[in-house]
């Protein structure tokens, strides 16, 4: 936190390590650092708070797949990205095999660039 000093008031840093540690009514903290299972079980509260920049790390993660803690996760990570005013998506991963992988990302930045459904 002694870093980040300058930019964020003291209490400005949430880190939300389980479900216990949601954001409590009212709270604005400048920067909250949330994993994506942490966002799917608490987006209701994390989505009620206004944003004006999401970004998501590891972002490789919001894709298409079959499994559904992994869609719920994905859907609350684009659910976040699409109420903000600026969204930036980082990964250090390449993309993978399919192009498809890449269709929630690219739509969760510009709606509708590669069609309406994927």
């Amino acid at each position: 936190e002694k870093w980040l000093a300058p930019v964020c008031p003291p209490g400005g840093l949430r880190v939300i390590f389980g479900s216990a540690d949601k954001l409590p009514r009212g709270a604005s903290p400048k920067v909250v650092v949330v994993s994506y299972n942490m966002l799917r079980v608490l987006r209701d509260d994390l989505l009620s708070a206004t944003w004006g920049c999401v970004v998501l790390d590891e972002s490789h993660s919001v894709r298409a797949t079959q499994s559904s803690n992994e869609v719920a996760q994905t859907l609350a990570a684009l659910a976040a990205a699409r109420q903000t005013r600026h969204c930036i998506m980082l990964s250090g991963t390449p993309s993978l095999c399919a192009p498809l992988e890449l269709f929630h990302q690219a739509n969760a930045l510009v709606p509708g660039l590669l069609g309406p459904d994927k």
